[in-house]
């Protein structure tokens, strides 16, 4: 039996990761798909359109058999910490095989290279790196600076190899996987169609960003995006949006307000919020408005607007520096919740009961008796996340996720 692991955000399902999830069988010769999504927030510091429930539900429609939770201390974090967290979960299964994700130009010497070097992080890069930071150079335009002034990788491939958001990510997937020691292969599939920023539909392979920004932003009808979301999650995209409208991140500005006032003398403590942001964040707490026009408002050449909003989405969620740095020292993950699992994928449940080194949680009211104190505070804080995401919608507060089951798809 083969399992090839899949790490995602789903925001939304669209007919690229249909094609990356189909092009992962053929490339692994793979019986079972395991994926590992972001919950109710994601790697930009925004909540996704739609929850976890519905996102995974329309990953196995289109062929995953085991959805499984990125605890959101990690899949709001940079892609460090990101890939990190959620490699550390497929490694701990105990039977997944290989790793495939998208790269916009894939060359395995280069990247292996790179990330041989930056697991290691040689002294001389380590001091060029501080040295442009502290010109004020963002830490995306700092590390590739100091790459190209110490590493034998040629400047103008490491330029391009690292600027595109896919290749970062897989850079850092490589890195977790070195620093894991894990049995995993790597494999990376050429990203189809739009460019991961794209705004506008423009193909049968727009895009999350201009799928997003056609909902949120220009509210077309749900019909008018038949083309990009694959025929059998289709419906579900549909029944999800009509019952609840897409959630964008100014849904949450008046809980950004309140966790601003009640948290202006420690702004430190809070997770990717430097003494630098956290003056700049004081000094202009009057002109709050909106998160994202916070946001905007804040962006220097130093903190781009994603680093920004990354830091008030763990603002919202009250991550600190002191939990992150204290899971990472103590397992990274210690459980793997389930969102959802397709009961004709049963043996690839059983073998993984039986390797697997982390407990499977599929019911957060059980997690009590199979957790630590460690892993409860992680699981926790992602109930708390749902909670606050459900704060922005129709559900309101009475969403109460220990009464919402796991997928089980027949």
């Amino acid at each position: 039996m083969k399992t090839v692991g899949l790490i995602a955000e789903y925001n939304p399902f669209h007919n690229g990761h249909k094609y990356h999830m189909e092009e992962a069988k053929k490339l692994t010769n793979a019986d079972y798909v395991v994926v590992v999504m972001s919950g109710d927030f994601t790697q930009r510091g925004c909540p996704a359109i739609m929850d976890k429930f519905v996102r995974a539900h329309m990953a196995l429609a289109e062929g995953a058999d085991l959805v499984i939770e990125l605890p959101a201390v990690y899949a709001t974090a940079s892609a460090e910490y990101f890939a990190l967290g959620a490699v550390s979960i497929l490694d701990r299964l105990g039977c997944v095989d290989a790793l495939v994700f998208g790269s916009e130009s894939w060359d395995s010497c280069s990247f292996n290279q790179i990330a041989e070097f930056l697991v290691n992080e040689p002294e001389p890069y380590q001091a060029i790196l501080k040295e442009k930071l502290s010109l004020g150079l963002s830490y995306p335009s700092a590390r590739i600076q100091a790459l190209q002034e110490s590493c034998s990788v040629p400047k103008t491939e490491l330029g391009m190899l690292l600027t595109e958001p896919n290749n970062i990510l897989a850079l850092e997937y490589l890195k977790a996987l070195k620093k894991l020691d894990s049995s995993i292969a790597p494999f990376a599939i050429k990203r189809m169609g739009s460019y991961y920023y794209e705004e506008k539909i423009t193909s049968a392979y727009s895009s999350a960003t201009s799928i997003r920004k056609a909902l949120l932003q220009n509210r077309i009808p749900l019909t008018a995006l038949r083309s990009q979301i694959p025929e059998n999650s289709f419906p579900i995209f549909c029944r999800a949006l009509e019952s609840i409208p897409p959630i964008s991140l100014d849904d949450f500005s008046g809980y950004g307000a309140y966790a601003l006032l009640s948290h202006e003398t420690e702004l430190e403590d809070i997770f990717d919020i430097d003494p630098f942001l956290a003056n700049r964040i004081r000094k202009n707490m009057e002109q709050y408005t909106s998160l994202s026009a916070f946001a905007d408002l804040l962006k220097t050449k130093a903190y781009t607007h994603t680093r920004i909003t990354r830091a008030l989405c763990h603002l919202l969620l009250q991550i600190k520096t002191a939990d992150m740095e204290y899971y990472i020292n103590h397992g990274i993950c210690s459980y793997a919740r389930v969102l959802g699992f397709r009961k004709a994928s049963s043996p690839l449940l059983s073998a993984i009961k039986k390797a697997s080194s982390l407990p499977l949680i599929t019911k957060p009211a059980k997690a009590y008796s199979l957790l630590d104190a460690t892993a409860l505070a992680m699981l926790n804080l992602d109930l708390y996340a749902s909670r606050v995401y459900h704060s922005a919608t129709k559900r309101g507060m009475a969403y109460d996720e220990y009464a919402t089951p796991f997928l089980l798809l027949k």
